[in-house]
């Protein structure tokens, strides 16, 4: 649990919010409006600490995220204020990056651990692609047991 977290999804600033990290879900709830976010740890695809550069000047906990494709459309004025609450829901649901600045950088080491933990704890669905798998080719299933000390048997991806 965080206090004081800056939230940025995309682009868009999101003000100051409590982050809690826990075994399934990552939550950001805004103080400035009452805007609650909630990420499943499953759907952050990549995460990092980010020292800052030019891109973001701040250290932060960078998530990158798997969510829907947005439609090609002009976004105009991204501030959070303009933003009605059918706003908020598209683009927590298609945004591909989330920030979060915590208010010490010495706390982005906790950040990062509890997210790796709690993926850690929910691995992603691994979706296995027709043709993607090996076989053994040396004729023998069990070419290891007939005889341990020899190389392995040769895989062929087919």
């Amino acid at each position: 649990y965080q206090r004081r977290v800056h939230g940025v999804l995309e682009s868009v600033a999101l003000g100051k919010g409590s982050l809690f990290i826990s075994n399934r879900h990552l939550y950001w709830l805004g103080d400035e409006r009452k805007t609650d976010i909630r990420v499943k740890v499953c759907d952050v695809g990549l995460h990092a600490t980010h020292s800052g550069g030019e891109d973001f000047p701040e250290p932060h906990l960078y998530c990158q995220l798997q969510g829907e494709q947005p439609p090609d459309e002009e976004s105009g004025d991204t501030t959070f204020s303009n933003l009605t609450d059918g706003d908020v829901a598209r683009l927590v649901s298609t945004a591909q990056a989330f920030r979060l600045v915590p208010r010490e950088s010495s706390e982005l080491p906790s950040l990062f651990d509890a997210l790796s933990e709690a993926e850690r704890l929910n691995p992603a669905d691994v979706e296995e692609e027709e043709g993607d798998f090996f076989h053994n080719l040396s004729g023998s299933e069990n070419s290891d047991a007939e005889n341990p000390s020899g190389p392995p048997p040769k895989l062929q991806k087919t």
